[in-house]
């Protein structure tokens, strides 16, 4: 397995920047804890869409990550059994000329208190001590960092909706 080391902030809305990609992500889940994996379609703006099927283990800001490619007739078959626990989200994937890509995920159906989407910024790092500094772009668009938070997963919130009413 790989590993994955990524920080995730909430936002407080979906900063207009010019985004390099913008992808539409439907993404289903069975199972639970380490026995987890997730079924995922991803759609470009571009064109082409791809499939994948993912186990991820651990929590946090570091995590491994298996990822496993497949056809279209192989997700159509599986997503069945990953529906009923489910999300969409549009993802604006930007970048500030640094080597970090900052995706920005607006997901459908999941709205805040005030009634704004629910609106989460993830980057992955190239190790878990890098010193992160957030574009002067998106910092004033950042409510807090849930990384070590595991409701605010896409997992979690596919499962459960929003944390803003639980512990």
């Amino acid at each position: 397995m790989a590993l994955e080391i990524e920080r995730r902030f909430l936002l407080n809305g979906l900063p207009d920047l010019p985004y390099i990609l913008t992808l539409r992500i439907r993404q289903g889940y069975l199972g639970e804890g380490e026995k987890r994996v997730r079924l995922r379609e991803r759609a470009s703006s571009c064109g082409g869409a791809s499939w994948y099927l993912c186990k991820k283990s651990g929590q946090g800001l570091v995590r491994e990550e298996k990822e496993l490619p497949i056809d279209y007739g192989h997700f159509e078959l599986l997503w069945p059994l990953f529906e009923e626990c489910s999300l969409t989200k549009t993802r604006h994937v930007f970048n500030e000329g640094d080597d970090l890509n900052w995706e920005i995920d607006r997901f459908d159906g999941l709205d805040l208190p005030s009634g704004a989407p629910l609106v989460l910024m993830e980057v992955e790092l190239p190790h878990p001590r890098y010193e992160l500094s957030i574009p002067s772009s998106l910092s004033p668009f950042v409510i807090r960092e849930v990384t070590e938070d595991p409701r605010w997963t896409n997992s979690s919130l596919a499962r459960h909706g929003l944390p803003l009413d639980r512990p």
